[in-house]
């Protein structure tokens, strides 16, 4: 095939004519109630298939070079038109000289229809602020727009991409392959919806040559020592050395690095560990391990397993090209590791676009590092209205993120709803800090309400893991479960929950004061725990889970630390993330940290 320009218009002109042209028309238009109707999604799938091959055809030639990179801009006022960075423009008398979206819409060859624009937003006009970001969303400079909980991010970036990514080749990058799947049913069709790891899966199984049968969802010490030769370690078994080196790997897979260094050591398996020496030794032994294990992993001829983070390290160290993009959404931004940032921001091409929420980066102990923090952008803009829930939980929210951030953060609730404050006797939703609280309280619902269909985020088997550990340690038998694994005797357990940094520990500690571990154990295994979350009674999840879920009524264990000048930001949005889950009620009344707050 001739791979010139001219011959990949042709066939971009083909692909736009007859009926492509004419579901594209349908599908942009009346996008809700076409969705529902199966003659027309199937003429869609067969078009974005179509516009599929286009943008392979169209990929030889951007990955060639054969069309120019954008051009660098550095962040100016000039750059703003009257704009201010991390400002909206429409508060405070500032103007706004930035081109508006009826312009983009009117440069595109069309009109903007209202009745578009309030079907994108759920029978509402945008906001001020969503119209805003849309409009420097248009100029194609680099943005980043920060957006509460509760704001509609996804929803935003959908109308992005129908506003203003009119006839350009667009990416949203999912944070997860749920929140794929829902946006491959609203986006328009200029528009793919990816995971970044299965942009990784595609490249590294396929370009760069590995086997996906080597893939699996999770690989532990016990899994793979038999590979490997284990050094000996005083305070460690073979298996828990195996599994720290795999966080190791997993820190250095989060990074931007290209090689494991003493950077990547951290792990919770060694919390609790005071001896210097030792922890020198297992940390020295850990990393040389590690590095055996990434050369084992990243040999494609090799049958040694990888997981999901592992092919993306790979992928993210082949410098991919994803220049045949014009633009790159990327939502839940703050979530994003250095890996990510990194090969995005190498992207010479695409106008990126983050969005997420700073107060929402809980992940930092998995190596995300808040990308608000890092990415280089043109313009900033921020989205305070919330739409989950009320003035009340907006306030209380504002209140704790501006003491704990010594400055003034304000989230604005919806007027349309109520969201009580105050005891709630039957909730939807129990969340708890840490998963030790989340067994002791669905443990006590269990028994008073055996009947009661539970439904726990995540699944119970790793919560029985730990009661199991727990029993085999109490018994003087060293466990390889993650939490436990550096204690020798259960009373290294006890005498480090005692302590400020192992209160995470004090309830499970509490537990066998008052229960018997393996009944607990059994009584979990045995109880009527769902698979649908939505088929429970009520659920039981720890704040981490919780994130991007929402119920009607939310109740808050009393596990969260208390906020001070000393607490980690962590810790903070942990809370304003567990808080911000109640749509209708919020029941805070054990959560004396919320209460100090407030």
């Amino acid at each position: 095939m001739n791979s010139n320009p001219e011959s990949i218009e042709e066939i971009k002109n083909m692909a736009i004519s007859g009926v492509s042209k004419t579901i594209s028309k349908i599908v942009d238009a009346t996008y809700q109630k076409a969705i529902q109707d199966t003659i027309v999604v199937e003429l869609t799938t067969a078009n974005n298939a179509l516009a599929s091959r286009v943008l392979e055809l169209e990929n030889f030639i951007y990955s060639n070079g054969l069309v120019p990179p954008k051009e660098a801009i550095t962040p100016t006022v000039s750059n703003l038109e009257g704009g201010v960075v991390g400002q909206d423009p429409h508060a405070n008398g500032i103007p706004h000289n930035a081109m508006t979206t009826q312009a983009v819409c009117a440069e595109q060859g069309r009109e903007l229809d209202p009745k578009e624009v309030e079907m994108l937003f759920g029978g509402f006009s945008m906001t001020d602020e969503q119209e805003f970001a849309i409009d420097l969303s248009g100029r194609g400079d680099d943005l980043s727009i920060e957006a509460f909980a509760g704001s509609g991010k996804t929803t935003l970036l959908n109308a992005i991409a129908r506003l203003v990514m009119k006839g350009k080749r667009v990416l949203y990058i999912a944070y997860n392959k749920a929140i794929q799947i829902e946006a491959s049913k609203k986006f328009p069709s200029n528009t793919k919806c990816k995971t970044s790891h299965a942009l990784a899966f595609r490249d590294v199984m396929g370009g760069l040559g590995f086997d996906s049968q080597r893939v699996t969802n999770y690989i532990n010490g016990s899994s793979i020592k038999d590979k490997l030769t284990i050094p000996t370690t005083e305070a460690l078994t073979d298996t828990s050395l195996c599994n720290y080196a795999l966080d190791i790997v997993g820190n250095f897979c989060s990074s931007s690095d290209k090689t494991i260094t003493r950077k990547h050591r951290r792990s919770p398996i060694l919390e609790g560990l005071k001896n210097k020496d030792l922890l020198d030794d297992i940390q020295t032994k850990g990393i040389e391990l590690a590095k055996v294990i990434w050369s084992k992993i990243s040999d494609k001829e090799s049958d040694f397993p990888i997981c999901h983070n592992h092919y993306f390290k790979i992928w993210t160290l082949s410098n991919p090209n994803l220049n045949f993009y014009d633009t790159i959404l990327i939502d839940e931004a703050q979530d994003s590791d250095d890996a990510l940032i990194t090969t995005m921001q190498n992207q010479q091409r695409p106008q990126l676009i983050w969005v997420g929420d700073k107060y929402q980066a809980i992940y930092g102990w998995r190596g995300a590092v808040n990308a608000f923090d890092k990415i280089r952008v043109d313009n900033h803009c921020t989205i305070s209205q919330s739409f989950r829930f009320g003035s009340s939980v907006a306030d209380l929210a504002s209140k704790l993120l501006s003491k704990a951030y010594n400055k003034t953060i304000t989230i604005n609730g919806f007027d349309k709803i109520e969201t009580k404050l105050g005891e709630i006797e039957h909730p939807d939703a129990v969340i708890s800090r840490t998963n030790a609280t989340l067994v002791s309280r669905a443990i006590e619902y269990i028994n008073a309400n055996p009947h009661k269909k539970i439904g726990i985020i995540g699944g119970s088997k790793s919560l029985i893991a730990m009661l199991k550990g727990t029993s085999k340690l109490m018994k003087g038998v060293k466990t390889n479960v993650s939490e436990l694994a550096i204690f020798n005797t259960w009373d290294d357990v006890v005498e480090y929950s005692n302590t400020s940094e192992g209160q995470s520990l004090k309830t499970l500690v509490n537990l066998t004061k008052e229960h018997n571990v393996d009944e607990l154990a059994k009584t979990l295994s045995g109880a009527n725990i769902v698979d649908r979350i939505e088929d429970a009674d009520i659920v039981f999840t720890t704040a981490h889970k919780s994130k991007g879920k929402e119920w009607n009524s939310v109740q808050l264990a009393d596990d969260f630390r208390s906020i001070n000048k000393t607490t980690k930001k962590e810790e903070v949005n942990l809370l304003y993330v567990a808080m911000t889950r109640g749509m209708r009620q919020l029941d805070f009344t054990q959560c004396k940290a919320l209460q100090e707050a407030a």
